[in-house]
């Protein structure tokens, strides 16, 4: 028996003796807007729409668990993970009343795959030596602030270590900036071009500066920077002070103090986000497992392609 939800397109139903009762002359009592119509042949059942809406969503809390429970059912989880994936490492934080803050967690494929990135980290992911989105670390954190952020920095270093070759790209977040500073020795944390683009066109009112400025942030020598500055200072003559206050090694690649290659965006991040766009709709437990199933499915494909 298949039953098909429709909208609210009948004006009437015939009953058993094929008499056709027009609803259009009744007082139901309820709003069309507040009512939910299921088909099945030419039985009409009319249902409130609260109680509909109450029924699919414990229809969805069976199959997917409540968001309490799903919780609940974290360390059952992460023990199971460890279990079945040994270098994988986990690790989680709560409050005095034992409720979950914080959960990290850094799959063995993404540990493993350390030596084949470039060094550049961008916010929880980096690319490798072909060009491939490597998803480093995962974190659930209650707030973004500068708590979260340092707890977040504190257990990736702990995995991959602090080194000069490592670069933290990232929006303009305070807490970010003031984590990586007092977390790391070695690594460098540099801003995100786009970012910074988004902010001057506030400022200025004007996209006309968003090739000039994009050339600024890629040239690679500092005559070629120069040239390109001097181009946006005849759009307005203040924008060369609001870059340098910013700092020109934190956006532009001319005066990188490491090596940035030609990721000057987060873009990168952006991408993890619309391929987790679903996933972030679910409870934890699933939320992760999709993270978990993601990240596997991505890493097996990798080693297929390039298997000889």
């Amino acid at each position: 028996m298949t039953l098909q939800r429709a909208r609210l397109i009948f004006d009437g139903r015939w009953d058993e003796n094929s008499q056709y009762h027009d609803f259009r002359d009744c007082e139901i009592g309820y709003a069309n807007s507040n009512l939910v119509c299921i088909v099945e042949d030419k039985d009409i059942l009319w249902l409130i729409y609260d109680k509909a809406w109450k029924g699919c969503e414990i229809a969805l809390n069976s199959l997917r668990g409540t968001l309490e429970s799903s919780y609940a059912g974290l360390s059952p989880f992460l023990a199971a993970l460890i279990e079945n994936n040994p270098v994988t490492c986990t690790t989680q934080e709560s409050d005095d009343e034992g409720r979950i803050k914080y959960y990290f967690m850094a799959l063995a494929a993404s540990i493993e795959s350390k030596n084949k990135v470039f060094g550049i980290l961008l916010s929880a992911c980096t690319f490798d030596g072909n060009s491939h989105i490597v998803p480093l670390v995962f974190v659930i954190v209650d707030y973004e602030n500068d708590a979260s952020w340092s707890w977040f920095f504190r257990n990736l270093k702990v995995v991959f270590g602090d080194s000069n070759d490592h670069v933290v790209v990232s929006d303009d977040h305070k807490s970010i900036a003031k984590s990586v500073s007092s977390v790391y020795d070695f690594a460098e944390h540099e801003l995100c071009a786009f970012h910074l683009y988004k902010n001057l066109v506030k400022i200025h009112k004007s996209r006309s500066i968003e090739d000039t400025f994009h050339m600024c942030v890629r040239a690679y020598t500092i005559g070629e920077f120069e040239y390109y500055i001097r181009k946006l200072d005849e759009v307005a003559s203040s924008i060369r002070l609001e870059l340098e206050e910013v700092g020109k090694s934190k956006w532009a690649r001319a005066f990188c103090r490491r090596k940035r290659y030609s990721l000057m965006t987060t873009n990168i991040s952006e991408c993890m986000n619309s391929a987790l766009k679903e996933a972030l709709e679910l409870p934890v437990i699933g939320l992760l497992e999709s993270i978990h199933s993601l990240v596997q499915k991505w890493f097996y494909k990798r080693r297929s392609h390039w298997s000889f």
